[in-house]
């Protein structure tokens, strides 16, 4: 069973302050064995914590969320928790990492195969989208 934890640190980030808290394990079909790849933004007012689940160089790789209480969790999955999966155009999207425009637009940074060249030696390429918090709390990618 993979999980994904947090520990936290000291002001200058050298020394850890506490012991280590777990915020996710596996749980889902989707995510088969795996998580890995954490990335915590503030969106909307709420902590999200993006996570990469299965196998990395395969379709069924694919990019879930949860909330967090805050950045020490506690986190919870909502019901369908995939932010994004594999479709006609591109395969197994994951490492996402949520960050901000100049102009304040939350977006998401992510890499995924061209649909038909997936797993080594094809490239993952870096893919750029919106991403946006609807007022039920569900993500969505635009």
């Amino acid at each position: 069973r993979s999980q994904i934890w947090v520990q936290p640190v000291s002001p200058d980030g050298l020394s850890v302050t506490s012991h280590p808290v777990p915020l996710l394990s596996t749980d889902r079909e989707w995510e088969g064995r795996v998580i890995e790849a954490p990335s915590m933004a503030l969106l909307g007012g709420r902590w999200v914590l993006l996570y990469s689940g299965n196998s990395w160089n395969t379709d069924r790789y694919g990019i879930g969320y949860a909330h967090c209480e805050g950045p020490l969790g506690p986190c919870s999955k909502p019901s369908d928790n995939v932010l994004l999966a594999s479709d006609d155009r591109l395969r197994g999207p994951g490492g996402a990492e949520a960050f901000r425009t100049a102009g304040g637009r939350a977006m998401i940074a992510y890499a995924g195969w061209d649909a038909g060249d997936v797993g080594p030696p094809n490239p993952r390429r870096l893919h750029i989208a919106e991403l946006t918090m609807g007022p039920d709390g569900r993500l969505r990618v635009a």
